[in-house]
């Protein structure tokens, strides 16, 4: 615990909470977000759900094992001016990046061996603003654009502090990450690099732009190519006897041990986790979220053989964490049939966007999904140690999966949006 003070206003804990001040803004830390909800909710924006207290609030009483949050207050003159939300990792190396198949030649063999080595050594925290469940800009969020460059630099500032108090009974704290920033702000990215920040991407997150002309899947259809129709048929054929349903927190509950089955199968295969769940995430954020949360199971003569879980937001829809099994996915083509029915739901609901997140970047362009690059911004807290931790952050990072864009449509689908 970096402050203890958690009860009453805020107007009566906000100085204890006080973090930094600096060219008339403030920052005030609070460990829990119950003790800012009234401030959250009166400029938390409108169309980032996974920045809204209601997620924030409902992923803190079922937090990933490892995490510790943190969320700012940010005042400028006095007045309410922005928010921004830290976690705090804890992650195993080791057992976080996915080690692949070895090299065949013997240089590759080589490398191979030493960063694996290096890797079960290192055990490390990292601060990060932003949110490791999720992809996309969800770190913080000014009430006005014009507070976006001044105050961009206050939050790095405010980050440096936090860093230094987190420090003193965490150890061994190796930076601080800000986590998928959009690649098209040229000023903010060269806040951070003359910041000292090392910038890095890692794969794309992939987004289904809708075609605001669709009103149902048939329209979809009717965009894509016969070739991809009949793909869709075929895939489609193979669940006819499957029932797709939506599952409450208490039927969630009831199938704990196949959900954890299916996720854990699937997070295996991605090439960076570093998430372990409590028992009871995915019922907890149905309880929570209500019907802003979906849960869906598929089920094969009454045996669960996969699911898929959605956030919805005001424009864009957050196909979120999703489980199967391998072998299942070869027989029924599970995985693809989940994203036509993400598409489906996204359609129906009238969205401009699904994000259907990172990983298998070529099936969901498939669909009609595009990549889309972040930035991550990271920097160690010893000016001495930066260079090295550049080289090391290069060497242990996740390689980019290479993978070949599809586009199922008749016409390029990015001259239609």
């Amino acid at each position: 615990m970096i402050y203890v003070k958690s009860a009453g206003s805020l107007e009566e804990i906000k100085d204890v909470n006080l973090l930094h001040q600096s060219g008339g803004w403030s920052a005030y830390l609070f460990e829990d977000i119950n003790d800012v909800k009234s401030s959250w909710l009166n400029i938390q924006p409108s169309n980032r759900q996974l920045l809204g207290f209601e997620f924030l609030n409902a992923v803190q009483a079922k937090s990933p094992m490892g995490m510790q949050m943190y969320y700012l207050i940010l005042e400028k003159e006095g007045e309410l001016a922005g928010l921004a939300y830290f976690q705090l990792m804890d992650i195993d190396l080791d057992n976080s990046v996915r080690k692949g198949a070895i090299p065949k030649s013997r240089s590759g063999k080589i490398r191979f061996k030493f960063k694996s080595f290096i890797r079960s050594k290192i055990n490390i925290k990292l601060l990060v603003c932003g949110n490791f469940l999720t992809s996309g800009d969800q770190s913080h969020h000014f009430v006005d654009s014009s507070y976006e460059e001044e105050g961009t630099q206050f939050l790095i500032d405010s980050s440096n502090v936090l860093l230094k108090q987190v420090a003193k009974f965490c150890k061994p704290l190796r930076g601080v990450l800000f986590k998928d920033l959009y690649n098209n702000n040229k000023k903010q990215q060269d806040l951070f690099i003359a910041n000292k920040f090392l910038k890095t991407k890692f794969q794309p997150r992939m987004v289904f732009h809708l075609d605001e002309t669709w009103s149902s899947f048939d329209d979809y259809l009717a965009a894509i190519t016969s070739k991809y129709r009949m793909k869709i048929n075929k895939a489609k054929s193979k669940i006819e006897d499957f029932e797709v349903r939506s599952l409450n927190a208490d039927e969630i509950l009831n199938h704990t041990a196949e959900i954890n089955e299916l996720f854990e199968e699937i997070i295996s295969n991605v090439s960076f986790n570093a998430l372990k769940f409590p028992e009871g995430y995915f019922a907890n954020l149905k309880r929570e979220l209500k019907e802003d949360f979906d849960f869906f199971g598929f089920f094969k003569d009454g045996v669960f053989k996969g699911f898929f879980t959605i956030i919805h937001g005001s424009e864009e829809m957050e196909a979120h964490y999703i489980g199967v099994r391998n072998k299942d996915n070869k027989k029924y083509k599970i995985y693809f049939n989940l994203l036509l029915e993400l598409t489906r739901i996204g359609i129906e609901k009238g969205y401009k966007r699904i994000n259907f997140s990172r990983t298998a970047m070529e099936i969901k362009s498939s669909v009609g999904a595009m990549g889309e690059d972040l930035n991550c911004y990271y920097k160690h807290p010893n000016p001495l140690f930066q260079s090295l931790s550049i080289y090391l952050f290069r060497l242990l990072k996740p390689s980019r999966e290479k993978w070949t864009p599809r586009s199922p449509f008749k016409k390029n689908k990015t001259e239609l949006l």
